[in-house]
């Protein structure tokens, strides 16, 4: 249900599964995977692939779309296409990212809304998180071939804030 009348689990069991997820106007959900490196969500999408249409961003792998206390736990998210390839990309309130791991291309990780980070990882080609969002990320690791954040926050939002977080330039050339 869109509003559940108690917080629900998802538990996700080790395992590559090929699929596109989107959800949209959903609340009070927690995906927790098995293992952090034996769950994959993946899925080769970008905007050459899936182009632009009104309404929701088609390039991601995985969406969050106008939904509120979402949390993602201890999985990976993939992206395996080049270009505009996001592997999540977040609109709502009150999201948890824990001990993620997300790899896409450019904007691997695009944001609004308000968004917590935590002992995760993300790898990207460039503007790897193209940042509309209040996000603050604790303990976690950005690597990037190109620029890291393309923040836009509109006024009155805090923008991305890190604290004990790496950043690691990846040297190589941009893949396209």
């Amino acid at each position: 249900p869109a509003k559940p009348a108690r917080r629900i689990e998802i538990f996700i069991r080790n395992g590559t599964y090929e699929e596109l997820v989107f959800m949209r106007g959903k609340s009070d959900l927690a995906f927790r995977g098995e293992d952090r490196e034996k769950v994959v969500v993946t899925y080769p999408n970008n905007s050459a692939f899936n182009p632009p249409r009104g309404g929701p961003s088609r390039r991601p792998a995985f969406s969050i779309y106008d939904s509120t206390a979402i949390q993602l736990s201890t999985f990976t998210i993939k992206n395996t296409f080049i270009g505009q390839a996001e592997a999540l990309l977040v609109r709502g309130q009150q999201i948890v990212l824990d001990r993620m791991t997300l790899n896409g291309s450019g904007d691997a990780l695009t944001t609004y809304g308000t968004i917590y980070m935590v002992d995760s990882k993300l790898t990207g080609d460039g503007d790897t998180i193209l940042g509309y969002a209040a996000l603050f990320c604790l303990r976690c690791e950005i690597h990037s071939v190109g620029p890291f954040t393309w923040t836009r926050t509109p006024e009155g939002s805090h923008g991305n804030v890190f604290v004990d977080s790496t950043f690691i330039g990846i040297g190589r050339p941009l893949p396209w």
